[in-house]
């Protein structure tokens, strides 16, 4: 009997698993030439406006910077401001947490941070994705979100946008029951966003990089 239901359990997951791959729009990542240090821009990146109408997620967006800042590291084609440095200006200049996504502002304390280039970025949009498919007695539960983050980099001097770019981040999870038995795990949704949000993060970074 044991052996019976273990054959049917293989094949109900057999079917579950059959046309249930995950498709991403995900950008590639691009292999980028690294940069001579005399060679490369610096760049001061300025918190994400969160411009998504519908705010359920505002503030998830908070570790951002720091995932930004490090992706246009390891690029090796920026020298980067530190962001205590930043902080620092913006208290000088007494402005508030939401005056840094003003453009006029961010180039402002770019500029008395020594900064050539100024990153300003947003979240436009923060989409939860959730299905269930059953066969029989079994199903499979999915559960992720689908984040899409945009950025330009500014010539603090010119006042001219010299890169842009929109990247999509996908995080997905499943969890299949059969029988009883269950495989994979969903995440909660702060982790499941946090996931997207660095996907997304990682190709933008990578993307504006390319164009300077």
């Amino acid at each position: 009997m044991k052996r019976i239901l273990s054959i049917l359990l293989i094949s109900v997951l057999t079917m579950m698993f059959a046309g249930c791959a995950t498709t991403s729009d995900e950008q590639a990542i691009k292999q980028l030439e690294p940069l001579k240090v005399s060679q490369r821009k610096t760049l001061a990146v300025l918190p994400y406006d969160f411009k998504d109408y519908d705010l359920t997620y505002q503030g998830l967006e908070s570790g951002l910077v720091d995932l930004t800042i490090n992706y246009f590291f390891s690029t090796q084609r920026l020298v980067l401001v530190e962001r205590t440095r930043l902080n620092a200006i913006a208290q000088e200049l007494k402005y508030s947490s939401s005056a840094l996504v003003s453009t006029e502002h961010a180039l402002k304390i770019g500029e008395q941070a020594g900064a050539g280039y100024v990153f300003l970025g947003a979240v436009t949009s923060i989409k939860p994705i959730a299905h269930r498919k059953t066969i029989g007695v079994a199903y499979i539960n999915t559960k992720g979100f689908d984040v899409t983050l945009t950025g330009r980099i500014i010539d603090i001097e010119k006042g001219v946008v010299v890169a842009s770019a929109t990247a999509k981040g996908v995080e997905i999870k499943k969890k299949k029951v059969a029988f009883g038995a269950t495989t994979g795990s969903i995440d909660p949704d702060d982790t499941l966003i946090r996931n997207a949000l660095q996907k997304a993060s990682k190709i933008l970074t990578n993307d504006l990089a390319s164009q300077l």
